[in-house]
C-alpha cells in the first residue's frame, strides 16, 4: 500500500489500533496470540520527520511582512513584471 499525506498515515494508524483493541477483546482467554506489525519504510519515515518539522515553521513570516509593508508605505517597493511573468509561465508548464 502506497501512503502519501500524513491523513492517509493517520487513517492506517487508526483503523490498526481498532483491530488491535477488538482482537484484544475477544482474545482475552486465548494463548499465543499473534500480533500484527506494522514496518513503515525509509521513504515513509523520513517523510514523517519531514511533515513533523514542517509543522513547526509559522505559516506567516511576520518579518518579511514587515519589510515589505514598509516598503510599500515608503513607496520603495519595486515590481519586476519581467520575474512575474516568468515565474507564472514555469508555473503553467509544470500543470
Amino acid at each position: 500500500m502506497k501512503i502519501n499525506n500524513s491523513a492517509n498515515i493517520q487513517r492506517m494508524m487508526n483503523v490498526y489500533n481498532n483491530q488491535n483493541v477488538k482482537t484484544q477483546k475477544t482474545s482475552s482467554g486465548a494463548k499465543n496470540v499473534k500480533k500484527d506489525e506494522l514496518k513503515l519504510s525509509n521513504v515513509a519515515q523520513d517523510f514523517q520527520t519531514v511533515l513533523n518539522a514542517a509543522k513547526d515553521v509559522p505559516e506567516i513570516r511576520e518579518e518579511k511582512v514587515n519589510e515589505i509593508k514598509s516598503q510599500v508605505e515608503s513607496g520603495e517597493y519595486k515590481v519586476d513584471a519581467k520575474k512575474i511573468a516568468a515565474k507564472m509561465m514555469s508555473n503553467a508548464r509544470m500543470l
